[in-house]
């Protein structure tokens, strides 16, 4: 008879379950993006961002750049979203999870590697393909964005580099490529997370209150690191703190005046995403603007984390996210944000360089649609089940190296 004294394999995590309301979420935000880039083709909707106090006030780049209706094609507020909702949703597994092994966390490397950078690869190569069917060219009296974005002309060197993600400036094939390094710089300092999370959890809103305030300082002393990486890990406190959440809003208090908070807490976030450009509104402030406008940027922050609390919990919210278009967008959104611009950018010289918005924008929305959608297909998808492929050899390496192997009689 044989006894085995060896330690039984731990079995690999469950599947989780994908947040249906998060993909809603990240499927408008790349709708916002795309919007975002099409209306800097505009002269009068691009000068703010060169020059923020040389707006009249009263007119329509005034009202649609300084209230809250900038919201609805702010993309830098949209980018702020995806990075919280990429910490959120890469730190859930850890938070579910009390132990890995080195060896699973090699396997989540490589499969997070694949699912980012083979689809970036494409839109490079795809960008280049646009500019070879529509030359760049500057546009007599257009915005400075467009023309900025259309002296980039770029080689090799610039494909490779772009397509590094890692080192330099980045953006000559496609400018979006700039908040995939940051993508990637968290993913490989995810193990950091378990520490963020778990030590002190207690202190979640003065760990939140702490990456608030990080981001801030960052945008004050100009340094992205500061400014972007916080955002991801205030996702991860949010992910591991989600079962206290959950019980504040289903306390008996809550459901009293369920109506009432999500309202106040729907207009708040409001105000908080939409914090940064009111800063620049009055001529007053321009003293203290450079201040006042680092601080909106850690409320943003704030503001992009309390929308998620609400896509989590309301349930009339989540009844809109969860809907088949919202979902097909949220699938699509990683195709869609990388193919959109280089198709803006060749509409736009195709029409004659400065078309009117109201046919610039359909057009352009309807192309990346029809574009993300042949791109998740012939690309991403693709991706997405080689990096499950490599996850389930990473799995199953797991297992063999845990097999016991010591027995005595």
């Amino acid at each position: 008879m044989s006894v085995d004294l060896s330690p039984s394999p731990s079995p690999p995590p469950p599947l989780l379950p994908r947040v249906r309301a998060l993909d809603g979420i990240r499927g408008l935000a790349a709708v916002v993006v795309v919007v975002h880039h099409t209306f800097l083709v505009s002269p009068l909707l691009a000068n703010p961002y060169q020059n923020p106090y040389d707006v009249r006030p009263g007119t329509i780049a005034w009202w649609a750049t300084y209230t809250p209706l900038h919201l609805f094609w702010d993309g830098t507020e949209a980018v702020f979203v995806f990075f919280v909702l990429s910490g959120f949703v890469l730190s859930l597994p850890l938070a579910r999870t009390v132990h890995r092994s080195p060896r699973e966390w090699s396997t989540y490397y490589q499969r997070r590697l694949v699912r980012l950078y083979v689809p970036v690869w494409a839109a490079i190569v795809l960008s280049f393909g646009w500019t070879l069917l529509v030359p760049r060219h500057g546009i007599a009296r257009g915005s400075w964005w467009m023309n900025d974005f259309n002296s980039q002309n770029f080689g090799l060197f610039d494909m490779l580099r772009d397509g590094g993600l890692l080192r330099g400036q980045l953006g000559a094939t496609n400018t979006v490529l700039w908040s995939l390094r940051w993508e990637v710089v968290f993913s490989l300092l995810l193990p950091l997370v378990v520490i963020v999370g778990r030590v002190g959890s207690r202190f979640w809103l003065i760990k939140l209150a702490t990456l608030f305030g990080m981001s801030a300082w960052g945008a004050h002393s100009s340094r992205n690191a500061m400014l972007y990486l916080p955002m991801f890990f205030a996702g991860s406190v949010l992910a591991f703190e989600r079962n206290r959440i959950a019980r504040v809003t289903t306390s008996n208090s809550y459901r009293a005046h369920s109506r009432a908070i999500r309202r106040v807490t729907t207009l708040f976030t409001v105000l908080l995403l939409s914090s940064y450009w009111p800063v620049f509104a009055s001529h007053r402030w321009a003293l203290w603007s450079g201040y006042l406008a680092a601080v909106a940027r850690g409320l943003e922050v704030c503001g992009a984390c309390l929308l998620i609390c609400i896509a989590l919990q309301a349930q009339s919210r989540k009844r809109v996210l969860e809907s088949r278009p919202a979902q097909w967008l949220g699938s699509r959104s990683f195709s869609l944000y990388l193919v959109h611009e280089p198709i803006m950018a060749s509409i736009t010289l195709l029409l004659g360089g400065r078309p009117r918005l109201w046919l610039l924008l359909p057009c352009v929305l309807l192309a990346s649609l029809l574009a993300a959608e042949c791109f998740y297909r012939a690309i991403e998808r693709p991706s997405l089940r080689f990096a499950a492929a490599v996850g389930r050899r990473g799995v199953e390496r797991v297992r063999v190296h845990m097999e016991p192997v010591q027995r005595c009689a």
